[in-house]
């Protein structure tokens, strides 16, 4: 038998058996804060527009609802989305980037591939949009060291994806589970983030992906006495499919705590690889408790 995929396999159930246990770790932690925290309730609104692996564009509208808890050290969420988008086949990776299923691929003359036979694009040129419940996210983040002078702060995130899609139009139906460390300071108003982590990724029937080591950088400024924070993020992935590009996208986020009860949130991505949307706007609220 191949060694990777028995590798893949083994850090597959690792990563299964590990990340209840991580995530309550790091969500235990986020309890013991120098200041109380809050809890809160969020919902999201996200829009992706891209081809993915297919010959027509992919629409899809994303309405996320959550419930976390946000301290001075860390935070904990979970959140559940209800999805509907123009054709099947495309999901989350761990909660990090939205791809498809290269075995809906495109095919000759524009056509794509479904259940072993190429289908011509007049055969699907009336797009029928699909509704129902994505998989839940559950993630959490702790800051382990504080920072001094010049000297970063450190946090450990670890983020899983839970498989109870209402269909498999919205899921592998597997397991994704990452772990990730953070570089941050700040200086004055500017602040500057460096992430590295590492994710697996559960396979699908069919299709097996690779498990990427993902970075990114990051570049921000507060505004308003620290209420308003915007950010420039870039994010890169190792290859996840054999033949197509790693996952690739830039982003520009910014937060905003209107009071002590609300705060909004906001990001435009833009995809750099087929595998990634071309574009994503996503708009929401924390509503504390």
């Amino acid at each position: 038998m191949n060694l990777k995929f028995e590798l893949k396999g083994h850090f597959g159930k690792m990563g299964r058996a590990l990340a209840f246990p991580i995530l309550l770790l790091i969500w235990q932690m986020g309890f013991l804060p120098v200041r109380a925290g809050d809890w809160f309730v969020s919902s999201a609104l996200q829009y992706n527009q891209g081809n993915y692996f297919y010959s027509q564009a992919v629409h899809q509208y994303n309405l996320s609802l959550g419930l976390g808890y946000a301290s001075t050290r860390g935070n904990f969420s979970l959140s559940l989305p209800f999805i509907s988008q123009s054709r099947q086949g495309v999901y989350t990776a761990g909660g990090m980037f939205w791809t498809g299923n290269p075995r809906h691929s495109r095919g000759p003359k524009g056509g794509f591939m479904h259940n072993g036979m190429w289908q011509q694009p007049s055969t699907i040129s009336n797009q029928q949009y699909q509704w129902g419940i994505g998989d839940m996210l559950i993630s959490a983040s702790y800051q382990i060291w504080s920072g001094k002078n010049w000297i970063p702060s450190i946090i450990i995130n670890g983020m899983v994806k839970v498989p109870v899609a209402s269909s498999a139009d919205f899921t592998t139906g597997q397991w994704d589970e990452s772990v990730s460390f953070t570089l941050q300071k700040r200086m004055a108003l500017n602040f500057f983030i460096l992430d590295a982590g590492y994710m697996n990724i559960g396979d699908p029937e069919g299709i097996q992906y690779k498990n990427p080591i993902f970075e990114g950088v990051g570049i921000g400024r507060f505004f308003h006495q620290g209420r308003l924070s915007v950010l420039l993020y870039f994010q890169n992935f190792s290859s996840i499919l054999a033949d197509y590009p790693p996952p690739r996208q830039i982003s520009f986020n910014g937060f905003y705590k209107t009071n002590s009860h609300y705060a909004l949130f906001s990001s435009i991505t833009i995809g750099l690889t087929e595998v990634v949307p071309r574009a994503s706007l996503m708009v929401g609220i924390n509503w504390y408790l």
